[in-house]
């Protein structure tokens, strides 16, 4: 057997709702013995994980698994693997870092003592 981690990508629906589109990417570690078989779990994972609810402002929200576009064997489980990674270029660089390091900073703040 082996591990996988993979993405599977649903996109939201509310009705009534006009504005941006919107999607949610959800990474999974999943175990198989081949990567077909991988692929056919995170396949039945994203269709099981298909909803439909009324929320607060009486508005029907659907979450609809559309795929599964990446899919990457690890060789290594190890502590401190690094599983995914990306590079960022927002348009507002220097809020986007304040937003980073206030984040960091209530994590710390949060676990302070844990360390």
């Amino acid at each position: 057997m082996s591990w996988y981690l993979a993405s599977l990508v649903f996109q939201i629906h509310i009705s009534a709702h006009h504005t941006k589109q919107q999607f949610e990417t959800q990474w999974r570690l999943v175990e198989a013995e081949t990567e077909k078989g991988a692929y056919e779990k995170l396949q039945l994972l994203g269709l099981q994980e298909q909803d439909s609810f009324i929320n607060d402002k009486n508005q029907i929200v659907q979450w609809e698994y559309i795929g599964t576009p990446n899919i990457q064997k690890l060789d290594n489980l190890n502590d401190g693997i690094k599983l995914l990674s990306n590079i960022n270029a927002p348009e507002e660089g220097i809020q986007y870092r304040s937003f980073i390091v206030e984040k960091s900073k209530a994590n710390e703040m949060k676990y302070e003592g844990f360390v």
